[in-house]
This record gives C-alpha cells, sequence and structure tokens, in this order.
C-alpha cells in the first residue's frame, strides 16, 4: 500500500487541473487501485 500513498498527490494534482473529470479519474482510479490490490492479493497467495 506504501506505492499508493506515493501516488496520491500526484492524482490530486491531475484532479485539481481538471476539475470536469473529477468524478470520473476518482472512480476510475479507485477501481483501478481495487483491481491491482486483488492482483497482488492472488500473486501473494499464490
Amino acid at each position: 500500500m506504501k506505492n499508493y500513498v506515493g501516488l496520491l498527490p500526484l492524482a490530486a494534482n491531475l484532479t485539481n487541473k481538471q476539475p470536469l473529470n473529477y468524478l470520473v479519474k476518482e472512480v476510475g482510479g479507485t477501481l483501478f487501485i481495487v483491481a491491482v490490490s486483488i492482483v497482488f492479493n492472488i500473486s501473494d497467495s499464490a
């Protein structure tokens, strides 16, 4: 999860520059993080 923390300021920067796309980026980013977490969980348990 430490990698995600470093990406938060960058993500905030990008969304602040394009406020109209904020919700799209937020939802997309959340889904991406969830997908990556699932993949890591599967690979860790394998």
